[in-house]
């Protein structure tokens, strides 16, 4: 069977066309919820990839501005990336006040501090929290129950 240019060209723009629905679809404002204590205030647009507990599954999401409640029955691990993946944070709540803070790369600042790449730093949690990496605000706070 021979290929034509015709089935070249099917197939470039079937391949063209699940990438721009797979672009829009990761793109849509996305307000992720679920019932738990802590929440993020995400000020500008960044990433957050998620890793469930005890599960080897990871789901991205594009942040838009807006809160996202993250439970920790859920999950623990949470990735953050700025606009432009200069900056990488990685926060793993330890308990229902405490947070482990790492910097993966770039650097962020958090109450006056400011945390470079592979520095750590464990963080209660008693009023809200803001940090700021890669022109991204976000406010950390616990919320009552």
């Amino acid at each position: 069977m021979r290929i034509t240019n015709i089935t070249l060209e099917m197939i470039t723009v079937i391949c063209f066309l699940i990438f721009i629905c797979y672009e829009s679809a990761t793109m849509q404002k996305t307000v992720y919820k679920v019932s738990g204590v802590w929440s993020l205030r995400i000020k500008r647009i960044g990433r957050m990839e998620r890793f469930l507990k005890n599960k080897d599954m990871v789901s991205e999401l594009s942040l838009q501005p807006g809160i996202y409640r993250l439970g920790t029955g859920w999950f623990n691990d949470i990735r953050i990336y700025g606009c432009k993946s200069k900056v990488k944070l990685y926060l793993n709540i330890e308990s229902e006040n405490k947070i482990l803070l790492t910097v993966l790369k770039g650097e962020v600042e958090m109450e006056g501090i400011v945390l470079k790449e592979n520095a750590s730093i464990q963080k209660h949690i008693t009023r809200n929290t803001t940090l700021f990496m890669d022109g991204i605000k976000i406010d950390f706070r616990r919320e009552e129950d």
